[in-house]
């Protein structure tokens, strides 16, 4: 079946369930558009994804917006400065947006990080 009109998006990869805060999510989250069928729209190459707390106080920090490249937006360097649980709000003009899972963001966490290397 050949898709139909670009619907809604879909997060395909969800971010990291736990995460230091400062430091870029380890798991990144891609965004699927797709028609009301869930047929990746392969052939959009233009449309702007756009990243935004759903929850959560943040502040979302890196790049905020993916261009959909083949019906995918790859997001690269997202990450929280603030020890929080909060969730990841994905949208993109008329489309049906997505709403991610919980991330767990934690200061002890980085602390750690920190001080073992």
């Amino acid at each position: 079946m050949s898709p139909a009109g670009p619907a809604k998006l879909v997060i395909a990869t969800e971010p990291s369930a736990t995460a230091p805060v400062v430091v870029p999510f380890a798991i990144q989250p891609v965004v699927y558009e797709e028609d009301q069928y869930g047929n990746l729209e392969t052939g959009v190459n233009n449309t702007m994804v756009t990243v935004a707390l759903s929850s959560g106080v943040g502040p979302l920090e890196g790049t905020t917006t993916a261009t959909v490249v083949g019906g995918v937006a790859t997001f690269t360097n997202l990450a929280d400065n603030t020890s929080e649980t909060l969730s990841l709000s994905f949208s993109s003009g008329s489309l049906t947006g997505a709403t991610s899972t919980s991330i767990v963001t934690n200061a002890m966490t980085f602390y750690r990080q920190r001080v073992v290397q």
